[in-house]
């Protein structure tokens, strides 16, 4: 699809429809619904009569302003038009929206979903601290809602620790603020001791979300000289046909000169029966032909030194993949339908 948004005028492409000889002038009866879409990553706008093909739906959108940037529409149906929301939207049920219709335009406001969905968010980082670790990064991925990050704050959900051997590492993710990502200092950390981070996330309040909090346990083994973990995009479901890369993160301590590490992927089905592996030194893994049924999959990264024993000598880490969809037949179509384009007075 083209990329918007575009100043609002006079539609491109071709005219509107022509409404029938004594019909009104456009009101909120040619709009039959415009609402968000249940996930809140765009709206969807139902009209009266559908549009020819020639019209672009950028040149139906007035109001695009609170869309984000970048943002994309397509036509559904022929009387459907679709937004999908682009960083930085501002678009909260309740607003009002306009549309370019033939005559005139109509302003109508946008309807939130029945439910809001749950915030889906999570936190990359290694599950433990080691000998010559001296800080360690944490970082939020994904928890956007119709296209707005939330505001974070960093607290310790528990720990095995005394109240004592907690007390720093407490004050150090509440002054963390409101940002997605926070950098620990490993004296923060008691070796043994386990602990648990907690990130609660909050939205502005007309979205009507309600507040979500997300942990990651960490441990600090600080005689360990090898630690392995994936990290991953927002676990929101995704679809069959779209890849999701994770990617593993080794920590390694002392590590011999001419020493590589060797890395072991394997993906197990819903029904825990291993369906991919990949061995080698690859450090990027994407869901693989293995994928043919929706649920959750379990990708788990074995890292070991390629001087070593990968029985003796390796660590491992594993992560859940929530796919949606079960395999069946492609619909190919091309959104936006044809269109014609003017250049310097030639049509193409």
């Amino acid at each position: 699809p083209m990329m918007g948004p575009m100043p609002p005028g006079p539609p491109m492409g071709g005219p509107l429809p022509t409404p029938p000889p004594g019909a009104p002038p456009a009101g909120s009866q040619d709009v039959l619904f415009s609402e968000f879409l249940p996930s809140m990553s765009g709206i969807k706008v139902g009209f009266a009569f559908p549009f020819p093909p020639s019209i672009t739906c950028y040149s139906v959108l007035l109001t695009p302003q609170k869309f984000g940037t970048g943002f994309t529409c397509f036509w559904h149906a022929p009387g459907v038009l679709q937004v999908e929301f682009g960083p930085g939207a501002t678009l909260v049920p309740g607003d009002l929206l306009t549309y370019f219709l033939n005559p005139g335009q109509v302003t109508v406001s946008v309807v939130g979903p029945m439910m809001p969905p749950s915030p889906e968010l999570r936190i990359n980082g290694p599950p433990s601290i080691i000998a010559c670790d001296e800080s360690v990064v944490l970082r939020a991925e994904g928890g956007v809602i119709a296209g707005q990050l939330p505001t974070f704050a960093w607290s310790l959900g528990s720990s095995t620790g005394s109240a004592a051997q907690v007390s720093a590492l407490q004050s150090a993710l509440t002054a963390a603020g409101s940002s997605g990502q926070i950098t620990l200092a490993a004296s923060l950390f008691v070796d043994g001791l386990s602990y648990q981070i907690a990130l609660t996330a909050s939205y502005a309040v007309d979205l009507d979300v309600p507040d979500a909090v997300f942990t990651h346990t960490m441990t600090a083994a600080l005689s360990a000289d090898l630690v392995v973990w994936i990290e991953g995009p927002s676990p929101r479901p995704a679809p069959l046909e779209r890849a999701t890369p994770l990617d593993a993160r080794v920590r390694l301590c002392n590590l011999a000169a001419g020493t590589t590490l060797q890395y072991a992927w394997e993906m197990r089905n819903p029904q825990d029966a291993v369906v991919w592996t990949l061995a080698g030194s690859a450090t990027r893994f994407a869901e693989a032909p293995g994928v043919s049924e929706e649920g959750e999959y379990t990708v788990t990264v074995t890292a070991w030194p390629s001087t070593g024993d990968r029985d003796t000598d390796s660590v491992q880490a594993s992560l859940v993949l929530q796919v949606s969809g079960a395999a069946g037949n492609f619909a190919v179509f091309v959104r936006g339908g044809s269109r014609t384009v003017v250049l310097n007075g030639l049509t193409t």
